[in-house]
C-alpha cells in the first residue's frame, strides 16, 4: 500500500514539472513572434503606386490587419500568403533542420496630393495576442514638368442644362518612348456623374484601361497631330452628366510617365482646367411625366401580329434613339398612357430591355392584349424631353399602327367536319340521300349526327373522352410553362456560365488578369470592362477573404503590367492552378450564401 502511494505521488510531481516547463515554452514561442512593415520606397512621385508589407514572422497564420484611413492616400489590400521556409545544418554527423514561418500581407500605397504622410502603427492580432508596426513615412512629390509633352482636356460643351450629357476627350500627345504611365484627375463633385466611354478602335489599335475621374476608362492608343507634326496619342473619353445647376472646374488631368531615352526619367504632363456651366431646365412649359431627358430623342415602334382577336397578345418593340448613356432611361410607362390602356390590356410584366450593340440606341419588348374588337389602330407612344437647342419641350412618338381586330366565336361541330374556308349548309335543309362518295354526307352535319344517334352531350360526358382530349393539350401547355420558366431564370445563369468558360480559356492561354475580369463578370452578372478591383475583393467574406484579395491583387497586377508603376508589378504572380481554385472556393462559396444562383 505504501508503495502504491509512492508511486502515485511521483506521477503527481512529474506531471507538475511537466506543466511549469511547458509554460513557460509557450510562452517563449510566442515571444518570438515579431511584426513589421516595409515600405518598397520611402519617397514616390505623385500618382503613382508603391508597395506596403506587413510582415509576421514566427508563424504562418496570422489575421489580417486593419489599416487606418489616411487623408491624401488610397490603400487597397493585394491579400496575403505565407512565405515560410526551411534551413538543414549539418553539425556534428547530424543534419539538423530549422523552420522559419513567415506569413505577409501586402498593400498598395497611391499618394492622391503633394506631401508627407505618416502611416501609424498597425495592429496584427496573432494567437490571441496584438502586436504593432513602427510607423512609417512617405512622401509624394510631384516629377519634373516635360515641355514636349501635351496634355489636352476637352469638353463637347462648356454650358449644358442639368441631365445634359457632355463627351469629355483626354489625348496625351507625346514623343518618343514612354511607358509607365500613371493618370489622375481632380476629383469632380457628386453632383456630376462620370460615364466612362468604350473606346472606338481601329485597326490594330491596343486597348488600355486606366482610372481616371473615379472610373476605370478604355483609353485607344492612336496617331494625333500637334501643329505639323504627327505624334503617338493616347485618348479616352468620358460622359459627365450634372445633377445640379452651378460652375464646376473640370480637371486638371495629369499624366507621370517613364521618358526612355539613353536612360529613364521621370516626368509629367498637366491639361488644362475648363469650366463647365450648368443651367436648370426652366420650370414652365415642363410636360407632365417628364423623366429629366435632355437632348434629342425619337422613337420607333413595330408590332407584331397586326390581324388578331380579341384578347391575342401582340408584341411590341420599343426603339429609343437619342444621346448616350442610354443605360439608365426606362420605356414609357404604357398603364399611365390613357389612350393604349382605355383600349389595350398592358403586360403586367412592363418592358424587358433587349440587349444590343448599336450606340445611340435602346430597345425594349411587351406585349399588349385588344379589350375589344372596336380598337382599330395602336395609338402613338409619347416620351417627353427637352430639347437644349431650342430651349423647349418637345414629345418624342411613334407612328400609330393600324389592327385588325375580330371579335371571338364559338366553333361548332360542323365548323370541325366542314374545315376552314367551307360555308355550312342551312340546318333547315333536311338530309336526302346523294350519290355515291364522301362528298354524300355534306349536306347537313349536325342532323346527320344526330339521326345517326350520336349525341354530343353524352359523348362529352364521357370521362374517358374527356381524359383522352383534355391530356394533349395539358401535357402540352405544362411544357410550355416548364419552357417559358426557364428561359425566363436562365438568363443569368447563361451569361455566368459562358463568362466562367471564358475565363478558363483565358486562364489557359496564359492571361490571368483577363481571366479574373471575365469570371468576375459572370459571377457578378456585370459587364466585364466595368469590373474593378473592389468588386472582386467585395465577393469575399471572412472565410474566404485571402481568395478573393488573391484575384484582386491578379486583377490590378494585370493593370500594373500595362500602366503601373513598377513597384506594382514587382509583387509574385500567383500560379494558374492557384488562381483557378480561389474561383472555385469563391464561386461554392457564393452560391452556398445565395449571393448567385
Amino acid at each position: 500500500m505504501r508503495t502504491h502511494t509512492t508511486t502515485a505521488a511521483r506521477l503527481v510531481l512529474a506531471a507538475l514539472i511537466m506543466l511549469l516547463v511547458r509554460t513557460p515554452l509557450a510562452h517563449a514561442q510566442n515571444d518570438k513572434i515579431s511584426v513589421t512593415a516595409e515600405l518598397g520606397n520611402a519617397s514616390v512621385y505623385l500618382g503613382d503606386t508603391v508597395i506596403l508589407k506587413v510582415i509576421v514572422e514566427g508563424t504562418d497564420d496570422a489575421d489580417e490587419p486593419q489599416i487606418p484611413e489616411i487623408p491624401g492616400i488610397d490603400i487597397a489590400s493585394l491579400g496575403g500568403g505565407r512565405n515560410s521556409s526551411t534551413f538543414a545544418v549539418f553539425r556534428n554527423g547530424r543534419t539538423e533542420r530549422t523552420e522559419r514561418l513567415t506569413y505577409i500581407y501586402q498593400y498598395s500605397i497611391t499618394p492622391t496630393r503633394e506631401g508627407s504622410f505618416q502611416i501609424p502603427s498597425i495592429s496584427v492580432p496573432v494567437g490571441g495576442r496584438t502586436y504593432t508596426t513602427e510607423p512609417l513615412r512617405i512622401s509624394a512629390v510631384e516629377p519634373p514638368i516635360d515641355t514636349d509633352a501635351l496634355l489636352r482636356l476637352e469638353l463637347e460643351s462648356e454650358e449644358a442644362y442639368v441631365g445634359q450629357p457632355v463627351r469629355a476627350r483626354v489625348s496625351w500627345f507625346f514623343e518618343g518612348v514612354a511607358n509607365n504611365a500613371s493618370f489622375r484627375a481632380s476629383e469632380l463633385p457628386a453632383s456630376i456623374d462620370v460615364l466612362p466611354l468604350p473606346a472606338q478602335a481601329g485597326g490594330r489599335s491596343e486597348i488600355y484601361r486606366i482610372n481616371a475621374f473615379g472610373a476605370e476608362v478604355q483609353a485607344v492608343q492612336t496617331q494625333g497631330v500637334v501643329g505639323s507634326q504627327t505624334r503617338p496619342a493616347l485618348v479616352f473619353e468620358v460622359m459627365l452628366i450634372p445633377r445640379a445647376a452651378g460652375e464646376y472646374q473640370i480637371g486638371p488631368v495629369v499624366v507621370a510617365f517613364n521618358r526612355v531615352q539613353r536612360r529613364a526619367r521621370r516626368l509629367m504632363s498637366r491639361s488644362e482646367a475648363p469650366i463647365l456651366s450648368v443651367r436648370p431646365v426652366p420650370s414652365a412649359g415642363r410636360p407632365p411625366g417628364y423623366t429629366g431627358l435632355v437632348g434629342d430623342y425619337a422613337l420607333a415602334l413595330a408590332a407584331s401580329p397586326t390581324e388578331i382577336n380579341v384578347g391575342d397578345p401582340i408584341t411590341l418593340r420599343l426603339t429609343v434613339r437619342g444621346p448616350e448613356p442610354l443605360s439608365s432611361i426606362d420605356a414609357p410607362d404604357l398603364g399611365a398612357d390613357p389612350d393604349i390602356a382605355e383600349r389595350f390590356k398592358p403586360s403586367a410584366d412592363g418592358w424587358e430591355s433587349i440587349r444590343q450593340d448599336r450606340v445611340g440606341e435602346r430597345t425594349f419588348e411587351t406585349t399588349i392584349r385588344a379589350r375589344t374588337a372596336d380598337v382599330d389602330e395602336i395609338p402613338p407612344i409619347r416620351m417627353p424631353y427637352f430639347d437644349p437647342v431650342s430651349g423647349e419641350y418637345r414629345f418624342a412618338q411613334t407612328d400609330p399602327i393600324p389592327l385588325e381586330v375580330r371579335r371571338t366565336r364559338r366553333v361548332t361541330a360542323a365548323d370541325a367536319i366542314m374545315g376552314p374556308g367551307r360555308a355550312a349548309p342551312p340546318s333547315s335543309r333536311q338530309l336526302e340521300r346523294g350519290g355515291d362518295g364522301v362528298w354524300a354526307l355534306q349536306t347537313d352535319p349536325e342532323r346527320l349526327m344526330a339521326d345517326d344517334g350520336f349525341d354530343p352531350a353524352a359523348w362529352a360526358a364521357n370521362p374517358a373522352v374527356v381524359t383522352m382530349l383534355a391530356a394533349p393539350p395539358a401535357v402540352y401547355m405544362l411544357a410550355s410553362v416548364v419552357v417559358l420558366a426557364r428561359r425566363r431564370a436562365d438568363p443569368r445563369r447563361a451569361r455566368r456560365r459562358r463568362a466562367i468558360s471564358r475565363a478558363r480559356s483565358l486562364l489557359a492561354r496564359g492571361e490571368p488578369s483577363e481571366a479574373v475580369r471575365a469570371w468576375a463578370s459572370g459571377v457578378r452578372d456585370m459587364p466585364s470592362e466595368a469590373v474593378t478591383a473592389a468588386d472582386v475583393l467585395a465577393l469575399g467574406d471572412k472565410p474566404t477573404h485571402a481568395d478573393a484579395a488573391l484575384l484582386a491583387g491578379v486583377l490590378l497586377g494585370g493593370e500594373a503590367s500595362r500602366f503601373g508603376s513598377p513597384d506594382a508589378r514587382s509583387t509574385a504572380e500567383p500560379g494558374k492552378s492557384e488562381i483557378r481554385a480561389a474561383m472555385t472556393r469563391l464561386e461554392k462559396h457564393s452560391r452556398a450564401t445565395g449571393a448567385i444562383a
